[in-house]
Parts: C-alpha cells; structure tokens; sequence
C-alpha cells in the first residue's frame, strides 16, 4: 500500500520501558544534532487506543531504531518490530538495532535483527556510539567528534584532579546505579558553578575511558562505573577545594546506600562535616560567613527516609496518578512506590530529579485492583511530609480522583498540588470505617441528591425519564443534557441493560469528568422501556469518565450482587415515598451486605 502520510520524524524510537531512562537521554542527544525522535511518553494522547498511534508514528518515521537493553526486549516492542520490519521492506526504511549499556550480544534476538549492523552504546564510546546511529538514520556519515584528552573537556582549562577508589557494593548489585547517582547530584548541585567529571584509571592512573559528566545521568551510568573502580574526578570551577574534597568523601563511601540511605548519609555526612572544619578553599574569602555556613549546612546529606504501606481505594486513572511524581518534586525528594501483582510479581517505580519526576506511564496499564497494598519509600529533605502526603493521596485514591476532575483542565500544578495535599489529608481524617479502606464508596454515597421517586398517575415515556435523569448530572458537572441521551443512545444501540425484570440500566462514558455519577428514578406508572426488556419501574442511570470504564464495570457486577444477595431490595426501593427514603434503604441493604 502506498504512503501518503508525511515523514515527520527521523526516526522512531522502540524500547522496553525498563530503559527508559537511557532512551530519555538518547532523545536528547540526537534531538541536539538536529534530529526528531519519536517517542512514545512525548507522543501518545490520553484516551486514544496507543496501539493505533505506536503504527502512525512508525508510518511517520524515516527509520526506526530498536534498542535492546540489559533486560531484552519489550513485550510490545516486538510487535513494534514487525511492523517496521514490513515497513523496512516495503519502503526500504533502515531498521537499526541498538545496543543500550548493560545488553548482551548472546541475547536471543529475531533473526532479522541479528542480520543487521548494530549500534552499540555500551562498548562505543557515548559520541562514537551516537555519530554510528546517526548515519544510520540519515545515510549521511559525520565525523564523530574526537575522543577528548582525560583533561581536554569542555569546561574551564583549569582545575582540579582527585584520584579516588570508587565504593558503591550494595546488597543487589556492585554497579554505580541511579540511586546512588541521584546523591552524587544532589551534592553536585551545590556547586552551580562548578563542572564535574568522572574518569576510570588503572593501576597505573592510566585512562580506560572518556570522563563522563557527573551532572549527566546518561552519561554516569554508559560508563558503567563499578565497586572498587580507581577514577579520577576532575573539578572546574568556584570552590573547586572544597567540591573535590566533599565528593571524594561521597565516592569512597557509597557502599550500602540503597540497603540504608539514612545510615550511609549519616556516616557521608558526618565525614564531611569533620573535613568541612579542617578545610580551607582560596574561593570561600570571597564569600561572607553566612553564605559559607549556609553552603555547609546544605553540603550535610541529612536525608531521612519515611517508609509507609497505603491501601488504595481505586483504581489507578490518569488524572491521578500524575499527581504521585508532583507531589514529590514539590518537595524536593526521592520516591520510590512499589507493590507485587499476583502472577505477575513486584513493580517498582522510582521518581527524583535524576529522571526529571517521570513516571513510567505503564503504571497505568498495570491491572492493579482496589485494596493492592503500595510501599512507600521516600528519602531526602522533608522525607516525612512528602511520604504521608503520597500516604494519604493513595489511600483516599477515589476522592482525590473526583477531586481533581472538578478542577478545570488547564490548572496551576504549583497552586493545586498543596491543595490536594490539604485535601487528601483531610479525607484520611475522615475516612468512613462503615466501608472500611478497600471498598470504593457505597452506591448510595454516590445517589445522594439524584433520586427522583415520581408519583402515581406521573406517565414518562423512555426519553422524559432519560431527560429527567440526565438533569443533576448535566447540572453538577456542566454537561448539555443533549449530550448525555446521545452517548446513552449509542451505547443502547449495542448493549441493552435490564439486570433483572422491571430494573433498566442506562450508562454512558463521558470524555473527562465525571468520575463516576448515579441517578435512580422510581416510575410506579411505568416505562416502556423495548419491546424485548417490556415495562420497567425503576431504572438507574450511570455516567462516568471514559478511563473509569473498568471502575464503572466494577459498579454493574456491585449491582449485580446486592439485588440478587437482597431479593427484596427492588420491592422495598419501589414502595418508598421520598428521595430520602430510597437513599436510607439502599444504604441499610448495602451495610448488611457488607456485614456478611
């Protein structure tokens, strides 16, 4: 089939989303040179099927690049691969296996990528590696650019040497890690003046490798740094003593710092403090003593660590979850949720300023169900407010969804993240024990207000009852009534909902807002409802965000069971007189089942 659509990307990026990080930095570099990258986190629209936009953006795509890390490649990523395989040979598009820091040569790879040249940014040098795929790319061969001198780096030509011996051994693993290197800049950062370089030696203090720039994390981590590592940290800048001083103090001392944080920082700190008061650097007279004190007092890793479990009591959706990695760069610190999935094991997403606070969107798609316990582990300043402010966020998960999406589309994170902080707080003080912390609310919490018991001799045809229980949702969420019918028309046309005799069931999914809202209206007359389903006295009408379909799926089966569990639920709603009498009997019948 011919192409028609345009070529807006230079290349599509295809990865497994254990490297995001890496790929991240790659788009980077490559964007630097001039080059578009597509990637999936910048490209996919909320509420589109992904599937259906990964295929346009490969179709939109001069090449695509297929990077393969030290955990092989995506369950998606395959399949990515075969439709650029059909591309590459149909359009002749360049298909470019890359090899990202940490992949292995031996791992079982399709054949059609072990028949093609491969990029390899784990053995290359960063720029070598980078100048290869870029030819790649394009078709055209650049020069890379010349392997620099230990000392010849971009930054001021004078400075200052350190020969170190790196200690980095944890429990899991001997390799520098993105843990630890999110420490490493958090010192670094103290010093905005000042440039930092890392560099691998042998024996001899001979060069194995370019120096890699301490305030890149992509940079830090494809050179691989290992415990017991000699390297050679080289500093340019203000305070150049004092910077060196304090991040060879960090270098030989990380050992264990992710089996303890607080304790690694707590011994860290401690040397530092001991050299700070030995120390003179030329530059610290050109500053006056309460900048001196404060930069030492800033230099101390008093990090404390805050660990918490959270029940959630919702599904996860994208309105809130976005707000997890916000809350922690409001305050500045290092988070860390994780959770295990049964038959699928333990996820972990990790959140600081070394991955600029991106959460990996598969979070989302993860099938994780109501009352999943989530650890929460955050380190760094004001730990303790940020952990139970993530706490409170999780455990009133359904609240603050709703909350959220009151708010208007284009709110000030910096205005509403310490609002949702109150907020969230505030619905853990008052949490309903009556439904205990892995229910989502009662049905009936949700009716309150959008109950319509009509009268004897009141006729209704299907639409004036549609109408009448369309109005408090129009009303409470600014929606045209005319709106909701259609949307409740369309999905009539494929699924009619009767749960039992006399009972209709009319729902729709709107594109945002609700979250999830319920009217029920008491009809003793009747509606004709269809010519399968026959008159019906009570119909229920559901309404909720188009990515709370699954939340709202939940709700039927909850239908479901409470008036097969309660026979005479139906009778007893139909004989009520007031809204406040319908309410109160669904409740009774809700609290007794969940009293079983």
């Amino acid at each position: 089939m011919s192409e028609t659509q345009p070529l807006r990307y230079d290349v599509f990026l295809s990865y497994n989303s254990k490297d995001k990080q890496e790929v991240r930095e790659l788009k980077r570099r490559l964007s630097a040179e001039g080059l578009t990258a597509w990637l999936d986190e910048d490209e996919l629209q909320p509420g589109v099927p992904w599937q259906r936009l990964l295929e346009a953006g490969i179709r939109a795509s001069k090449s695509v690049a297929v990077l393969v890390g030290k955990d092989g490649l995506g369950p998606w990523e395959n399949e990515e691969m075969q439709a650029a395989l059909i591309l590459a040979t149909t359009n002749q598009r360049p298909v470019i296996p890359v090899l990202l820091p940490g992949a292995h040569l031996q791992s079982k790879l399709p054949m059609f990528l072990e028949n093609r040249t491969w990029v390899n940014l784990g053995t290359d040098s960063i720029d070598d590696g980078v100048a290869r795929l870029i030819w790649g790319i394009t078709g055209s061969r650049a020069q890379p650019p010349a392997a620099p001198a230990p000392s010849n780096h971009p930054g001021p030509p004078s400075g200052r040497q350190v020969l170190c011996r790196l200690r980095c051994q944890e429990r899991a693993t001997s390799t520098l890690h993105w843990r630890p290197l999110a420490f490493l800049d958090t010192l670094c950062r103290n010093f905005p003046e000042t440039t930092f370089y890392l560099s691998k030696r042998d024996e001899t203090a001979s060069a194995l490798g370019r120096p890699a720039n301490m305030s890149s994390a992509m940079d830090m981590m494809m050179s691989a740094f290992q415990n017991e590592d000699i390297v050679i940290l080289e500093v340019s800048g203000k305070l150049e003593v004092m910077a060196s001083t304090f991040l060879k103090i960090a270098l030989e001392n990380l050992d264990g710092y992710s089996d303890d944080p607080v304790a690694t920082t707590a011994r860290i700190g401690k040397l530092i403090d001991e050299a700070s008061d030995r120390l003179y650097d030329p530059d610290l007279a050109e500053l006056e003593e309460p900048v001196i004190r404060a930069t030492k007092a800033n230099l101390r890793p008093t990090k404390k660590e805050y660990r918490a479990i959270a029940v959630i009591n919702d599904r996860l959706h994208d309105v809130s979850v976005p707000m997890i990695p916000l809350i922690a760069k409001h305050f500045g610190c290092e988070l860390q949720i994780a959770f295990e999935l049964p038959e699928k094991g333990i996820f972990s997403f990790n959140m600081s300023p070394i991955n600029a606070y991106n959460l990996d969107k598969q979070i989302v798609d993860l099938e994780i169900q109501v009352g999943t316990k989530i650890t929460v582990l955050v380190s760094g300043h004001h730990s303790e407010e940020a952990g139970a402010a993530v706490r409170h966020v999780l455990q009133n998960l359904w609240q603050c969804d709703h909350w959220l999406r009151s708010r208007a589309k284009d709110w000030d994170d910096v205005r509403v993240i310490p609002e949702l902080i109150r907020y969230a707080k505030e619905m853990g003080r008052h949490c309903n024990t009556a439904y205990v912390h892995v229910q989502n609310p009662f049905i009936s919490n949700l009716i309150s207000g959008n109950v319509f018991v009509n009268a004897t001799g009141q006729a209704f045809s299907k639409l004036a009852a549609l109408e009448q229980l369309a109005t408090p949702h129009a009303h409470q969420y600014d929606l045209q009534i005319a709106d909701i019918l259609k949307r409740v028309e369309e999905v009539e046309r494929k699924q009619t909902v009767v749960p039992r005799p006399g009972f209709a069931l009319a729902h729709a999914a709107m594109e945002r807002s609700p979250r999830i809202s319920i009217s029920f209206g008491v009809y003793p007359d009747g509606v004709v409802w269809s010519k399968t389903d026959g008159t019906v006295n009570l119909v229920a009408m559901v309404i909720c965000a188009q990515d709370t379909y699954k939340t709202w799926r939940d709700y039927m089966k909850r239908f479901s069971l409470l008036f097969r569990s309660v026979p005479d639920l139906q009778r007893r709603l139909l004989a009520t007189r007031t809204s406040d009498d319908f309410v109160k009997t669904f409740r009774d019948a809700e609290i007794s089942l969940a009293r079983v």
